[in-house]
């Protein structure tokens, strides 16, 4: 029972289904095969094969449309442009009007005819396809009120269609007519002209908006856009007229006001609406004025405020920008004020000093100045005669001037005080006199040294040779060392051969890449000693690789503030400071520090003298002994301790390079002495003299010279009982 249930269910779910989407007109799927779709339709035609259609319903004037030049034109009862939506509804009316059933002409009588209401038809519709042309006459509707009959031609056979193919013959011409005044692409519209309510004509050239007349300047790029919009969306009320005759009635045989827009140059789309006297308001009571484009036949009327809208007054048309220019296309700027003269230059992709020095330009610096005057704003025009008054012009305060590519060079210049902190400003590009406020005028108040590039010189150290730095009357040489993969690290060559200090080398390396400028500090200075840079402490030369590049003498003076040098290139006109952090590694030691070499888990033997004390350990597989004082018992964490610093010891200066004259040091009779029995050898380290800051001058035999340690480091060799435990007092 229950499968039968289910089986009855479904079997009225396919008759459904077959029924409303196979079977019922008006929900049955369209074929996909475009053959199938053609001939179960009306016309037999898609909307693209459609060359016009003329509508003509009994006791009406027929309605005639046709595509010319690939737009829709209504050519009858007048000749008009016609509603892009009329013409789409009736289109897709003759492309997808279905035959719902047909009969044939040797079925129909007379009686039959009159049946289908084809012996008094409702209309006609004409269509002309590319191959050929259809006579369609509408007759009556069925019995079921829900379909018409078509015939198709005079003698054809009678179609049963969806009676809404019969709406298309209740479009009136009003209804075909485009309401549209003008069918403009906003984007390609590049001139308009404004005449009596506002005179006014702008032009667009490079994407750019320009004001004609009244005179020439700058136009504002969205209050333009937003007239074009405005007079795109101007939509016809009514239809008055078709007579020119009747034009003088309404104002418009010579019309007090008209605006024109027109797209490109040549060939493009031009319109212009006259606009006449006030008509009557609309159905909903709002103001209306007649209007007719020029050359035409037709009297129309449209909203007055929508009108007002287009009739934008000057000062909503000029653009307030004072300055006006794509960043990117810049070739030159110039700023002039008071006596002195910046010029910058832009040959490629990188700005230029070129007056009062010859540098790089700092790029922050240009940024913000051109910020600066893409984004000042004209407070009012003061006048558009140049010759109606003196603005200070005569001697400028300042002057701001650009060149793009492809344009001449526009300067802005400034004149006198003009109150409310305001000066007066003019452009050599329009003859408009300007009100603008001061602060403008003022951002070209900066020294021209503001411009100059924070990166003073750039040296690489794989294009060097070497580097000669020179500290008052020390001289030191250092040249990369290469691997098979390039730079591995730097050695000393002068005035000894021995390691550089990696340390020192490594950052000065990373700054010498770019050497930046912390801060410019004077252009031209006429005395260097107030810099310290008439006897540098640090002078820095270098020697390139043959073919490359000879990087100028860097000389760093005095101290400035919070650690900082003063410095300059040799040869250069500025004065700079460089980072604390790179004047501190300028005067640190250049020989590498590493005082006392060798490897600590090695040491077998280890004596340690200071004074009358004097320890003696020896290694036994990983115990330790003690041979001296006597009963002595050895601190193995110490002893590890001990040769972990010792070979790791890093001076903080040579004092010399040669192990000589050691009397000078008191390294002939040292205070104290370590000596590690090695497998390699024997390892010594001497202490000296204390010297007047506290450190102690050193000797080692790893490393030739007599350097600078800090007693802290020497703690365990000043004090040897440290590495032993500590022995029992005698008992009470």
């Amino acid at each position: 029972m229950k499968k039968s249930l289910v089986l009855l269910v479904i079997t009225l779910l396919v008759v459904a289904y077959v029924y409303y989407f196979e079977v019922r007109p008006e929900t049955k799927i369209r074929s996909t095969d475009e053959k199938d779709q053609v001939s179960t339709t009306l016309v037999g035609a898609k909307k693209e094969d459609i060359k016009s259609f003329t509508l003509h319903k009994t006791d009406s004037e027929a309605i005639a449309v046709e595509l010319v030049n690939g737009e829709w034109v209504m050519t009858k009862p007048v000749a008009a442009s016609a509603a892009e939506a009329a013409v789409n509804s009736v289109l897709w009316a003759l492309e997808w009007t279905e035959k719902q059933d047909v009969i044939q002409p040797g079925e129909l009588s007379a009686e039959k005819l009159a049946s289908y209401g084809l012996d008094k038809p409702v209309g006609t519709v004409d269509v002309t396809l590319k191959d050929k042309s259809l006579h369609l006459i509408v007759g009556g509707k069925n019995l079921a009120q829900s379909s018409i009959y078509v015939r198709i031609g005079d003698d054809g056979p009678v179609a049963l269609v969806a009676g809404s193919f019969a709406d298309s013959l209740d479009t009136t011409a009003y209804d075909m007519r485009s309401k549209t005044v003008m069918p403009l692409v906003a984007a390609q519209t590049t001139y308009i002209k404004l005449s009596g309510r506002t005179d006014a004509s702008l032009e667009k050239v490079d994407d750019r908006w320009n004001l004609l007349e009244p005179y020439v300047d700058y136009a504002d790029g969205a209050n333009v856009n937003k007239l074009i919009k405005d007079a795109g969306a101007l939509t016809i009320k009514a239809f008055v007229s078709e007579d020119p005759q009747d034009f003088a009635q309404y104002g418009l045989d010579s019309p007090a006001s008209s605006f024109t827009m027109a797209e490109g140059k040549v060939g493009g789309k031009r319109y212009t609406v006259n606009v006449g006297k006030d008509a009557d308001p609309d159905a909903e009571g709002n103001p209306t004025v007649y209007a007719c484009l020029s050359g035409g036949n037709s009297v129309f009327t449209l909203s007055a405020q929508q009108v007002a809208q287009v009739f934008a007054p000057i000062d909503q048309l000029q653009s307030k920008s004072i300055a006006r220019f794509d960043p990117f296309a810049l070739k030159s700027v110039t700023l002039n004020y008071g006596l002195g003269e910046i010029a910058l230059s832009k040959p490629d992709f990188e700005w230029l000093v070129t007056k009062p020095f010859e540098a790089r330009a700092d790029a922050t610096a240009v940024s913000l100045i051109l910020s600066t005057f893409q984004k000042a704003k004209i407070n009012n025009l003061v006048t558009a005669d140049p010759t109606a008054g003196e603005y200070g012009f005569r001697t400028p305060s300042g002057s701001f001037s650009f060149l793009e590519a492809g344009h001449s060079t526009v300067a802005i210049v400034f004149g006198g005080d003009a109150g409310e902190g305001m000066v007066y400003a003019k452009r050599t590009d329009t003859p408009a006199i300007f009100r603008v406020s001061r602060e403008i005028l003022e951002a070209l108040n900066q020294p021209a040294i503001d411009f100059h590039t924070r990166e003073m010189q750039e040296v690489a150290s794989t294009d060097l040779a070497a580097i000669t730095i020179t500290r008052g009357d020390e001289k030191y040489v250092v040249e990369p060392e290469t691997g098979n993969y390039g730079q591995v690290g730097w050695r000393m060559t002068a005035p000894v051969k021995a390691p550089a200090n990696e340390f020192m080398m490594t950052p000065i390396a990373l700054a010498l890449a770019t050497t930046t400028a912390e801060e410019l500090v004077e252009e031209n200075p006429q005395d260097l000693s107030k810099y310290g840079l008439d006897k540098p402490a640090v002078r820095m030369e270098f020697a390139p690789k043959e073919g490359k590049v000879q990087p100028s003498p860097l000389l760093v003076g005095g101290k400035a503030t919070a650690g900082k040098r003063y410095a300059m290139l040799e040869g250069d006109h500025l004065v700079f400071t460089i980072a604390s952090s790179l004047a501190r590694t300028l005067f640190e030691e250049v020989r590498d520090t590493r005082v006392f070499a060798f490897t600590a888990g090695g040491v077998s033997r280890v004596e340690v003298t200071a004074g009358e004390k004097k320890v003696v350990c020896n290694k036994n597989g990983d115990d330790w002994s003690v041979e001296s004082p006597a009963g002595g018992k050895a601190v193995a964490a110490a002893l590890e301790s001990e040769f972990a610093q010792l070979s790791g010891l890093r001076t903080q200066k040579f004092v010399s390079y040669k192990t000589a004259e050691l009397n000078k040091y008191g390294l002939d009779k040292p205070v104290a002495v370590v000596r590690l029995v090695l497998p390699t050898g024997i390892a010594a380290l001497s202490v000296g003299n204390l010297d007047a800051t506290g450190y102690r001058y050193v000797t080692s035999t790893t490393v030739e010279g007599v350097f600078l340690l800090l007693e802290s480091d020497l703690s365990n060799v000043m004090s040897p009982d440290n590495l032993l435990e500590p022995q029992a007092g005698p008992a009470e």
